[in-house]
């Protein structure tokens, strides 16, 4: 059912999510996450559409194709990235650079690993947060509708910070 190249698929091997609710989350996924849309696309009703929203495997399959959907869109950004890194090594070894250009490229650099170090501590606190929702919402009292957990998904930097 899926459009673009299946732009959001995922290995669905492993989902539990059920042939029907996938072509309600490729639609979803593709109208913009409006649920009366998707709903009518995959001929379901809202309510049921509301319903399925809040399944463990519903959220997973949704969070996994989230997730594939930012790969895809930074790959060109992350390759650039690395090319400009490689570039700047390149300065900052050349004999034959100034050293001006010596100076800016180190700088580049300096700057692009604090902005790893950076995300990679946004990484671990996002998974430490994702892992407490999941034990919250198996126990029974963590947030299990799907708005609530998207927010806790990309939560602001401070309210990050604050919790750990």
């Amino acid at each position: 059912m899926m459009t673009e190249d299946n732009f959001f698929s995922t290995d669905n091997f492993f989902s539990t999510a059920t042939p029907k609710q996938h072509a309600f989350i490729d639609a979803y996924i593709l109208n913009g996450e409006k649920v009366g849309l998707a709903a009518k696309k995959a001929r379901i009703s809202e309510k049921t559409a509301f319903t399925w929203l809040r399944l463990p495997g519903v959220q997973d399959e949704i969070r996994q194709r989230r997730l594939a959907a930012l790969e895809k869109a930074f790959a060109p950004l992350a390759r650039g990235v690395e090319l400009a890194i490689l570039k700047a090594i390149e300065i900052v070894d050349d004999p034959c650079a100034t050293k001006n250009q010596q100076l800016r490229a180190a700088e580049f650099l300096a700057e692009q690993g604090a902005h790893l170090r950076e995300s990679e501590g946004n990484a671990l606190r996002i998974t430490k947060l994702e892992k407490m929702l999941m034990m919250q919402s198996q126990e029974g009292t963590g947030y299990t509708d799907i708005e609530e957990v998207t927010l806790w998904q990309n939560p602001p930097l401070a309210q990050i910070s604050e919790q750990l």
